[in-house]
């Protein structure tokens, strides 16, 4: 499959305790949809990203048209191609707590948080990935009681360049996460 399952201009489903493995692009993938929740699912193995919330230019639509409220909880994520989790441009406002687990992230990041904001992250477990967190030319977002361990990087905060424009990543709450074991950086800002 290339993906394992997909939502796409969805509200107010449920996605939960399924498997999906060896899927050739994505997981589980939510584009331009809102409301839904994602949870307890176990994904390995996809060829690019394990669960993607995404705006509809990822399907040839408007990326006006974006994925907003939208709860990933209690997934269990190994071995994915890229990022454990990403979330696209302008996709604000999502909740990715209780315990999400992303582990064997070999090139990518578990969590990618890639100019959008105000998002909720809280109790998850980020561990043996390139990058924990990374923050691109997002704002607004509070990370709280994760635990960020035995990754190159814990956490990458940056700001974003494209098209002659600069976004910026700023205005944080970043409180009571383990950060412990990362080789290179517990957090690069």
């Amino acid at each position: 499959n290339m993906s394992g399952i997909g939502i796409i201009m969805g509200a107010g489903n449920t996605i939960q305790s399924n498997t999906v493995t060896s899927s050739t692009a994505y997981g589980i993938a939510l584009v331009g949809t809102n409301g839904n929740t994602v949870q307890e699912n176990q994904i390995s193995g996809t060829g690019l990203i394990a669960i993607v919330v995404d705006n509809m230019s990822a399907v040839g639509g408007p990326a006006s048209m974006v994925s907003t409220g939208n709860f990933i909880k209690g997934n269990t994520i190994t071995s994915p191609g890229s990022d454990g989790i990403f979330v696209g441009e302008d996709c604000d406002g999502n909740y990715f707590t209780d315990a999400n687990e992303v582990a064997g992230v070999g090139i990518g990041t578990a969590l990618s948080l890639w100019r959008s904001g105000s998002h909720i992250v809280t109790d998850n477990t980020f561990n043996s990935t390139s990058t924990g967190i990374r923050m691109l030319g997002s704002s607004f977002n509070e990370i709280t009681g994760n635990s960020i361990t035995a990754n190159v990087v814990g956490f990458k905060i940056d700001a974003s360049w494209q098209d002659d424009t600069w976004y910026p990543c700023l205005d944080h709450t970043i409180t009571a996460n383990a950060i412990a074991g990362n080789t290179t950086f517990g957090m690069d800002a």
